[in-house]
């Protein structure tokens, strides 16, 4: 009878086991997540039925419990990376494919800037929908969801600046930091030649070249797959799409070792569109930019004038009833500017200017 028993044990417990479907779960019975972000704790799996092992996907078995480690997978590369869990209950098995969402970030290097107000560019290594923020000392103009963010710092000093990118579908996050110092010894002024922060062209190339107000070589370009020759001081940037948006940044070095960098934002449209900007007599410029001595801000009729340095304080603010207006700034100390014009009826137009050391 006791063998009977037995037989019909063993009988019952292959016909419930081979007959169940397996499956892999979370330890609180909930079914396993398609993705999961690198920055997740281990997790604790549970095989149904129990009994069974695990294996793969960075799988490791602690106190009779088994886990997987998303950390352990995602250090391997910077990339979205799939990988199998299986799960084996005697001749069975089920499989499950999981992907680790390290998209990864790249943003500048730590450097000593030439100049008390630069900006800050990160970028994601894979294409998608992703939310952004800057955060650090001196910030003062980031755009939601920008991968630009312009900060200040007084010479002397230094600031930590945090790039957090999040994928809006997965809601996975990574981040990654950058330290910047500004020196203390004469600015660089990099700039592109005959172009401002922002440029609307037809398609085709546009032609980029630095310039500066001292001796520097140029050490980068962004972006590098589309200006390759990371050293040169001019170069032509292919711009073929219409309806598009571009940038394009260029990093040199001087001589005593500080860095400065550029940014331009491209836009490309139709003829037809770019024509439609306003004329050149109604538009809102400075110039010479840099400049040493005086600045020439021209508006289309009365305006109201402030000029502020990097901390915020107004050094000036005036009103005008003609289209030029000259401003002597050999007073000013050598930084970045803001000098905001206001025409009635009109929202009031922030425009950067340098002051450069009078020779």
């Amino acid at each position: 009878m006791k063998r009977i028993v037995l037989l019909l044990a063993a009988y019952c417990m292959f016909f419930f086991t081979a007959g169940a479907q397996l499956d892999i779960r979370h330890a609180d019975s909930t079914p396993l997540r398609h993705t999961y972000c690198p920055t997740e704790e281990d997790v604790i799996l549970m095989g149904i039925p129990a009994g069974g092992t695990f294996s793969g996907c960075g799988v490791f078995q602690q106190n009779s419990r088994w886990y997987f480690s998303p950390q352990q997978i995602s250090s391997g590369g910077s990339m979205t990376r799939s990988c199998s869990l299986k799960y084996v209950l005697g001749n069975d098995s089920v499989i499950k494919e999981l992907y680790i969402d390290n998209f990864g970030v790249a943003i500048d290097d730590d450097r000593v800037s030439c100049s008390d107000s630069f900006f800050l560019l990160g970028e994601e290594k894979v294409v998608g929908d992703f939310s952004r923020v800057w955060t650090g000392p001196g910030i003062y103009r980031h755009s939601t969801n920008s991968k630009l963010a312009y900060a200040s710092l007084m010479p002397g000093t230094r600031g930590t600046y945090i790039y957090e990118a999040s994928n809006k579908y997965t809601g996975c996050i990574v981040r990654d930091s950058v330290v910047i110092e500004v020196g203390t010894k004469r600015p660089l002024n990099l700039h592109f030649n005959g172009y401002r922060d922002s440029v609307t062209i037809h398609p085709g190339t546009i032609t980029l070249a630095t310039r500066a107000n001292r001796d520097y070589q140029v050490i980068k370009w962004l972006p590098a797959d589309k200006l390759p020759d990371q050293t040169a001081r001019e170069q032509i940037y292919p711009v073929p799409d219409p309806q598009r948006r571009y940038y394009a940044s260029a990093y040199a070095k001087a001589d005593d070792g500080c860095v400065d960098a550029v940014y331009l934002f491209i836009r490309t449209s139709w003829p037809a569109q770019i024509e439609n900007t306003p004329p050149e007599d109604q538009q809102i410029s400075i110039y010479p930019n840099p400049a040493s001595e005086t600045i020439t801000i021209h508006a289309p009729g009365a305006a109201s004038i402030k000029i502020y340095d990097i901390s915020g304080k107004i050094l000036l603010h005036q009103s005008v009833n003609k289209a030029y207006e000259t401003i002597n700034i050999r007073d000013f100390a050598a930084g970045t500017y803001t000098a905001v014009v206001a025409v009635p009826g009109k929202e009031a137009q922030p425009v950067r200017f340098i002051k450069i050391e009078h020779k």
